[in-house]
């Protein structure tokens, strides 16, 4: 373990430190090869804002419970920085290639400029990236996770999560609970995991992945492919989409919910699709609603015009 019993993050010798929070910060460590003896401790300033400076490159800012401060990260060095106990930090990354883990409580954390790796810790946290290649995890809580430009990955973890991707290739993990995932601009995958998720490819040729339960798949612009894999899921088209491809549709227990008078079409019930709807050369029913088209694999044009106004809602 990178950390060191009786040392800054031991609960038993620290009592502002929990168990959970002292297993947390020792596997963030050993992430990064950093052992403990090469951390510094910065004494914040409550109430005011903490300067981290390229002389103390890893630190440890200690808050109690309560406890506030801003902290700047200064000049052009990566820094590490870790935030124990549980007070509520609100942190600036700096020029560098930062790593920072939030504490137990709700912090604010954005990363800059360079490649960071940001961890909320426990606590209702907002974490954002920036630009730069960045990796952000939520963790616990119900955090909203975000970043500018950069291919960057999101991690929700344990908590209802938002997470709002940046302007590049992204890849989202909603996480344990019920999470909303938007993929914004670039070619993004978005995967919901467990529970009930709402996903947003947004523009870009996106992928989308609801997980277990019932989730909400939006293609948005661009050509998708979605996924709603386990659970009874809904798929919903508006106007302006592109050659989407519903890649696993259960009749019976998935719907396709597709925007009234879609494209400027005359489109009010399920039953004005039934002269829309097609077979591509493997024999997919293809929906064709101007310029948009949506694919159902593994769905025949006859079974789906059949069950048209079960497996369709017009909204």
């Amino acid at each position: 373990m990178a950390t060191v019993a009786g040392g800054l993050f031991d609960s038993g010798s620290n009592t502002v430190v929990s168990a959970s929070q002292g297993a947390q910060i020792s596997s963030f460590l050993d992430t990064l090869g950093i052992t403990e003896t090469s951390i510094t401790t910065v004494t914040p300033t409550i109430g005011g804002t903490t300067t981290v400076s390229d002389t103390t490159p890893i630190s440890n800012i200690q808050l109690t419970s309560g406890q506030t401060t801003t902290v700047q990260l200064s000049g052009t060095v990566g820094k590490t920085v870790i935030v124990s106990g549980s007070g509520n930090a609100s942190l600036v990354g700096g020029g560098g290639n930062d790593s920072v883990l939030g504490g137990d409580g709700s912090d604010s954390v954005t990363g800059g400029l360079g490649d960071d790796q940001i961890r909320g810790g426990a606590g209702n946290d907002i974490v954002y990236g920036g630009e730069g290649v960045d990796v952000l995890y939520g963790n616990q809580g119900d955090d909203a996770i975000g970043s500018d430009a950069g291919n960057d990955t999101f991690y929700g973890g344990i908590g209802n999560d938002t997470i709002t991707g940046g302007a590049d290739n992204d890849v989202n993990y909603g996480g344990r609970d019920s999470d909303v995932a938007y993929g914004n601009t670039g070619n993004d995958v978005v995967y919901g995991n467990q529970q009930n998720d709402t996903l947003y490819g947004g523009q870009g040729n996106d992928v989308l992945y609801g997980g277990q339960n019932e989730d909400v798949l939006h293609g948005n612009r661009g050509d998708d492919t979605l996924f709603g894999n386990s659970g009874s899921d809904t798929f919903v088209f508006g106007s302006n989409g592109g050659n989407d491809v519903v890649a696993d549709f259960s009749g019976g227990s998935d719907v396709l919910q597709i925007a009234q008078n879609i494209n400027g079409l005359s489109i009010t019930s399920p039953s004005d699709l039934v002269s829309l709807i097609s077979s591509d050369s493997s024999g997919n029913a293809v929906i064709t609603l101007g310029s948009q088209t949506i694919t159902l694999t593994g769905v025949t044009e006859a079974n789906l015009k059949a069950n048209i106004s079960s497996w369709v809602q017009i909204v």
